[in-house]
């Protein structure tokens, strides 16, 4: 079937169809003759787009209808006539972690001034406005991150096997930063996150990831999880081997010291290796240098992680040794 012309459709219809044409201007007539009984002496209607307008004057529908209704031409949709400063004021709300809802063209319409070096929220989503969800969050790490992320104006959601948990744990991180932390469960926290930041115990890895999985599908999952010594698997290749197979996978944060996440009035002095999928790699590199003073690195596929996983035994090993509290990880030459 070849293509239609609308406009020649259009015309066949309205401009050859008396009969329905007057059939609807029948219509419009006992419209107006009801809203006259209530009342009401003048009906101003504004069109609000210019296709509106075009349409409106092409066929002209205002000869058309009764006397008593104007049909009045807008200054333009709405995306075409939002001052920018609009547009600025929601971007800088969507960095600082609120919840911005608008229509879709709306969503990628550009600001004339940058904010943060972000035009639209789009890219305001991509720069971090969305949601990071700790599964498992309220451990040391899960903690750590918490904090840091949501001082950095991520939108941050705490998830446990016990809401009362987590509801306690992002308390503390709301008083302590002063901004909004909410605590869930680990299924509701992964149901409204974008990004899901694993922070279990290796032996906890199947029964969570099970009980979560519905919700995963297309999103992204960073693995902090690290396993027993020299296993045969990395714990990243036990997650992905559990997901769903829309999910990307990132690896990382490993060798951050919790101690470091938690001291706010200090930088963390650390490199993260990252391991994974394009996509996820990308996004946990962001997060990761959203902490003052971290560096994140590609560090390869999946497979990878394995190596970035044992070196953390490493790590735990000469803190005890030394007895330090952050000894850690940083690459030079790069």
């Amino acid at each position: 079937m070849g293509s239609i012309d609308l406009k020649d459709a259009v015309d066949k219809v309205f401009k050859s169809n008396r009969e329905l044409a007057s059939k609807i201007i029948k219509i419009i007539g006992a419209l107006w003759r009801n809203i006259k009984s209530a009342g009401v002496e003048e009906l101003k209607i504004m069109n609000f787009c210019g296709t509106h307008e075009w349409t409106t004057t092409h066929y002209g529908l205002r000869a058309l209808l009764p006397d008593g209704i104007d049909m009045v031409a807008g200054p333009g949709c709405p995306v075409c006539i939002t001052p920018s400063f609009y547009v600025e004021s929601a971007v800088k709300l969507a960095l600082e972690g609120v919840r911005v809802y608008s229509y879709g063209d709306a969503y990628r319409l550009p600001a004339v001034k940058k904010v943060n070096d972000v035009k639209s929220l789009a890219e305001a989503r991509s720069m971090g406005g969305r949601v990071i969800g700790l599964v498992g969050g309220t451990g040391n790490l899960g903690r750590g991150l918490a904090l840091r992320l949501a001082k950095a104006s991520q939108e941050v959601v705490i998830g446990s096997r016990y809401k009362e948990k987590a509801e306690t744990i992002a308390k503390e991180v709301t008083e302590k930063i002063c901004k909004k932390v909410q605590g869930l469960t680990n299924e509701d926290a992964a149901r409204i996150s974008d990004v899901i930041i694993l922070t279990i115990p290796f032996e906890g890895i199947r029964n969570i990831i099970e009980k979560i999985s519905q919700y995963l599908e297309g999103k992204t999952v960073i693995s902090t999880i690290v396993p027993p010594i020299f296993s045969e698997k990395s714990a990243a290749e036990v997650v992905r081997e559990l997901l769903p197979r829309t999910v990307y996978l990132a690896s990382a944060f490993h060798n951050i010291g919790y101690k470091a996440l938690l001291d706010l009035e200090k930088d963390v002095e650390c490199d993260v290796a990252v391991c994974g999928d394009e996509p996820a790699k990308k996004i946990a590199i962001e997060l990761a240098e959203k902490i003052p003073g971290v560096r994140a690195f590609d560090c390869g596929p999946i497979e990878y992680s394995r190596i970035i996983e044992n070196f953390t035994h490493l790590l735990i090993y000469m803190n005890k040794r030394y007895r330090k509290k952050g000894v850690s990880l940083r690459f030079t030459g790069i």
